[in-house]
């Protein structure tokens, strides 16, 4: 991978663009193609391919790189060997080969220089601007960085709020059912339990230590609601939901300037909740 210094941030942030969309649009194909199979494998396949973006700078620093004919020829330069060579785009020049060429060349100079005076040329002023979009490519790519982690850190800390404010599940019927399920889904985990007044629909979050919390008036709800409330949360937490969103969500805070990041984790957010549905039709 180019350094900073050699590639500039414009091209170091259009780079990730094309190679992140070539990833997110495999993910996406093969999605598609398995329409017909279960949302948990639909889960899976988006989830690794979004979280695999994570390892992208990593692996793109151990190999060769990725080369593309997608970017401007404008930045495309050329560079001279210790040989003499000159490296012209991706082909090696010797010196007598241009001047050749500069000789042949000479008679079509006049023509050239007089259309290069009566219009202007846009590569060398992109050229010359090329700094400054890249100092803004970086400064708005760190501020969508920021905006998202710090969403992301707002919301793991009302998590942590609402589990130091939330009550022990008193009733009995609760307790059972709980245990019923822990064994039924084979999770040895100890999950919590808990209510809270300020929340409207059963929420999961945490993953050594799960926390499931229900509405304060779930104690209201029949056993039928119950057990498809409670088991569909266990679903998210035998499947590791938590884990697998947090590091979606840091990938897509990553990327978010590819629009397919949030394409892609809309999917997974959907993909998940219909894999944990599955479950609980299955279990009856």
């Amino acid at each position: 991978m180019q350094s900073l210094v050699e590639a500039g941030w414009l091209d170091f942030i259009s780079g990730y663009l094309i190679k992140s969309s070539l990833i997110l649009a495999l993910a996406l194909v093969l999605a598609f193609l398995l329409r017909k199979r279960s949302a948990g494998l639909r889960h899976l396949v988006l989830s690794l391919f979004l979280i695999g973006l994570l390892f992208l700078p990593v692996l793109s620093s151990l190999t060769t790189g990725w080369e593309t004919g997608l970017l401007p020829t404008w930045q495309i330069g050329s560079s001279v060997h210790s040989d003499g060579t000159s490296r012209v785009g991706d082909q090696d020049v010797s010196p007598k080969t241009l001047e050749t060429d500069t000789a042949e060349s000479g008679v079509f100079a006049g023509a050239e220089a007089a259309g290069r005076a009566s219009r202007p040329f846009p590569g060398g002023f992109l050229l010359r601007m090329k700094p400054v979009l890249g100092l803004g490519a970086l400064v708005a790519w760190l501020a969508g960085l920021a905006l998202l982690l710090s969403r992301l850190a707002l919301g793991l800390f009302g998590a942590v709020r609402l589990t130091r404010e939330g009550r022990d599940m008193e009733d009995s019927l609760w307790k059972r059912l709980l245990y019923r399920f822990l064994a039924a889904v084979s999770l040895r985990r100890k999950v919590h339990l808990l209510s809270h007044d300020r929340v409207r629909v059963p929420l999961t979050w945490g993953f050594l230590k799960p926390i499931v919390m229900m509405p304060s008036g779930s104690d209201g709800w029949s056993e039928s609601q119950r057990s498809t409330a409670l088991y569909h949360e266990l679903a998210h937490v035998k499947r590791g939901d938590f884990l697998v969103m947090l590091l979606a969500r840091l990938s897509r805070a990553l990327y978010w300037f590819n629009p397919l990041s949030w394409l892609v984790f809309r999917m997974i957010k959907k993909e998940q909740e219909k894999a944990c549905d599955e479950l609980v039709l299955k279990a009856g």
